[in-house]
């Protein structure tokens, strides 16, 4: 909406080297305050973790993103926490819900495409287990500090 794309723009406004450089790194025209197309993956621009992370060394998986905030707007920033508590982050959020439901009801209906998955997963571990950093004992103390509150 309108509204949306004001304070959009507003909030742009308030880190104009970060919006000027996140346009000219990503191909965005200027003027741009909320991205709304579809975006090729760029492996080396994807520099965030996940909680999916751990999850994808045992299972086959994929990441997308939305647009919850505007582009300057980068996470654990006030400016984003403004965009995601609004109409911005609801649609956006709303937007990947359907994008996932939509992926598995496809999923769904082509075992081909998941048995395909599976198999490059396979391929791509060797089939090792996967090793979590934090060893089951490290895990054990840290559960137990937490919970005597020493931590």
């Amino acid at each position: 909406t309108e509204e949306e794309l004001s304070l959009a723009a507003k909030l742009n406004a308030t880190n104009p080297r970060g919006y000027q450089g996140m346009c000219a790194r990503n191909g965005i025209a200027p003027g741009t305050h909320l991205f709304t197309g579809v975006a090729e993956p760029n492996f080396a621009r994807e520099m965030a973790s996940t909680d999916a992370g751990d999850v994808m060394h045992v299972a086959p998986g994929i990441n997308f993103g939305t647009a919850c905030a505007p582009i300057c707007a980068m996470p654990h920033t006030w400016q984003a926490a403004s965009a995601y508590g609004g109409e911005i982050g609801v649609k956006g959020m709303i937007y990947a819900a359907k994008a996932m439901a939509l992926c598995a009801v496809r999923l769904a209906a082509s075992p081909d495409t998941v048995a395909a998955a599976k198999a490059e997963f396979d391929r791509a571990t060797g089939g090792e287990p996967y090793r979590p950093l934090m060893s089951q004992t490290d895990r054990e103390n840290l559960l137990r500090r937490i919970a005597e509150g020493t931590v």
